[in-house]
C-alpha cells in the first residue's frame, strides 16, 4: 500500500472517530440515554437551566415508573456531560389522606461539592397546593396526575412549609 493511501485511511479513521465522539456528547438527550442502572431514564418530567451551562433534568426511572430522580448536566465547550445523579423519590397520585399520613415526599440533593442544593418534592395529599422553602415558592409541575415541586437552595437546608389553596399552612403529617 502506498503512502497516500495510508494517509487517506488515517484521515478517514480520524474523521469517523471525531463524528462518533461528537454524537456521544452533542446534546442533553444523548447524555440522558447514556445514564445506566439504577438511574435509567424513563420519561422526562422537566428540563430547566439552573445556572449558565448547567441544566437540571427531572425524570422517572425506566425500571420503576414510581420513582423520580434528577441529574445535573453541565455543558463544557461544545459538549454535555452528566455530573451529578440524585437518589430516588417515590411518587404517588395525590389523594385524600388518612390521619397520620405524610403529605409529601422530599429529596434534597447537594451538587458541585458546595452548599448549593436542589429540592424535589412530591405531594401525596391533594390539599397541598403550594410549598415554600426559605420564603421561595417551589416551582410546581404537573406530570400524569402527580404534583411535583422543585426549587434551588443555597447554604444550610431549612424545612419547607406546605400551604393549601387558601394559603393556610398545613402540617407535614395529616392530623
Amino acid at each position: 500500500m502506498n503512502r497516500n493511501k495510508k494517509i487517506t485511511i488515517l484521515i478517514g479513521c480520524f474523521f469517523v472517530c471525531l463524528v462518533w465522539f461528537w454524537n456521544q456528547h452533542k446534546d442533553i438527550n444523548t447524555v440522558l440515554r447514556r445514564i445506566d442502572y439504577p438511574f435509567e431514564v424513563g420519561e422526562v418530567v422537566c428540563i430547566e437551566e439552573i445556572e449558565k451551562n448547567t441544566t437540571m433534568v427531572i425524570y422517572t426511572n425506566k425500571r420503576d415508573i414510581h420513582k423520580l430522580q434528577n441529574v445535573i448536566i453541565r455543558k463544557k465547550g461544545l459538549f454535555y456531560n452528566d455530573i451529578y445523579l440524585s437518589g430516588s423519590l417515590k411518587i404517588l397520585q395525590p389523594t385524600e389522606l388518612k390521619s397520620g399520613s405524610r403529605r409529601t415526599g422530599m429529596l434534597v440533593f447537594w451538587y458541585d461539592k458546595s452548599d448549593k442544593y436542589i429540592l424535589m418534592c412530591v405531594s401525596y395529599d391533594k390539599d397541598v397546593k403550594t410549598i415554600k422553602h426559605k420564603d421561595q415558592i417551589l416551582i410546581s409541575t404537573q406530570f400524569k396526575g402527580y404534583n411535583i415541586f422543585w426549587g434551588l437552595g443555597n447554604g444550610r437546608y431549612e424545612d419547607y412549609k406546605l400551604y393549601d389553596k387558601e394559603e393556610n399552612e398545613l402540617e407535614s403529617i395529616k392530623p
